[in-house]
């Protein structure tokens, strides 16, 4: 996790569960949290008919299990939109167990598991940077970093500093947080370019 003395890490929700409304995911996978976040009155439940075309964005994402709830999201300014959904679900015996599911059954390992509260900002920014899918290696660099680094030979690194979006409905400094890091990933590669053209042709 990056230092970053403007936000707190050691902030964490009281529950992800504050409500009935914000246990319903829909058949497609989005909830009512995130509608919220999104500006809507949860408890009007609109109709996914009457939402924005942002909004069907993780359409296709896997239905919830039991009473389990989206505590972050990250979109990716693709063709598809394509969504990953962290996801949080209580046990009967009061523990909370993680899991991160994506619109194509990506199998992904994720740090903690579980935990017996919710989790620090500190502790969910951790999880999402430090996430793997599939059988990729692991690796130091961060979820959203990866994404773009994926792209920087077909795209300018201007042109993907909001490719990756995180947000969270429980967690309202998150989204900030990562825009403010993808600068910071700009500024780096900015700097790296410099370097290399300022390097003596041999």
């Amino acid at each position: 996790m990056r230092a970053m003395p403007d936000y707190d890490f050691d902030f964490a929700p009281t529950t992800y569960w504050p409500g009935d409304w914000a246990t319903g995911l829909n058949r497609e996978g989005n909830s009512w949290a995130r509608w919220a976040m999104l500006g809507y009155d949860p408890e009007a439940k609109p109709l996914a008919l009457s939402m924005p075309a942002v909004d069907y964005s993780g359409a296709y994402l896997p239905a919830s299990r039991g009473n389990e709830v989206e505590i972050a999201r990250v979109e990716l300014k693709s063709t598809l939109g394509d969504v990953t959904s962290l996801r949080a679900r209580l046990s009967r015996s009061g523990r909370i167990y993680y899991r991160m599911v994506d619109e194509y059954g990506t199998d992904y390992t994720i740090v903690p598991k579980s935990s017996r509260a919710p989790l620090t900002m500190g502790r969910l920014v951790n999880l999402i940077d430090t996430a793997v899918a599939g059988e990729e290696k692991d690796h130091e660099i961060g979820f959203a970093d990866v994404k773009r680094d994926r792209l920087l030979e077909a795209a300018s690194p201007e042109d993907l500093v909001d490719f990756v979006q995180i947000s969270s409905f429980y967690y309202p400094q998150l989204k900030k947080y990562y825009e403010d890091y993808a600068l910071e990933w700009l500024r780096r590669y900015r700097e790296l370019w410099e370097e290399e053209e300022s390097e003596p042709e041999e």
